[in-house]
């Protein structure tokens, strides 16, 4: 239970369309592609379907569902 402190945060690739060729220090810099977040503690788990729980006699929601 630690994907919210884990997977959020910023993702880092290379700037491809930077410099003019493979030897250029530019197309190598480090650059953020994406800043990702995990908003919701329900993320954890997913939700069962109503006719699962409905076979199951006990057999109760994931939480946040």
């Amino acid at each position: 239970m630690i994907a919210d402190k884990t997977e959020s945060g910023p993702v880092y690739g290379m700037n491809i369309a930077a410099g003019t060729s493979l030897q250029d220090p530019e197309f190598y810099k480090r650059t953020v592609i994406e800043t990702r977040i995990f908003p919701y503690p329900q993320y954890y788990m997913f939700p069962i379907f109503d006719a699962e729980i409905n076979k199951i006699e006990g057999l109760a929601q994931n939480p946040y569902w």
